[in-house]
């Protein structure tokens, strides 16, 4: 509960920090499929692969250059 609350504010902080400077917040899940005798330890890792790649080469650089991108907050859930 402590380290929920904690990363409320500091979420709701970057929220404001967004508004005021005119920015545009974007919420975007990704979600993997996955099966019952997958390890969790092998699909974070799977995961953190996916989206380091998403985030590489001249796409990424090209789409954040154009919409005035500021940076992101990135939070992993675990259902």
């Amino acid at each position: 509960a402590k380290i929920q609350e904690r990363r409320r504010v500091e979420i709701a902080q970057g929220f404001d920090w967004a508004y005021a400077n005119n920015k545009k917040i974007i919420m975007v899940t990704f979600t993997i499929p996955h099966y019952v005798n997958q390890r969790l330890a092998e699909l974070i890792t799977k995961m953190r692969e996916a989206f380091s790649g998403l985030r590489a080469g001249k796409p990424w650089a090209n789409i954040t250059k154009r919409v005035g991108y500021g940076g992101l907050i990135r939070s992993l859930e675990i259902t």
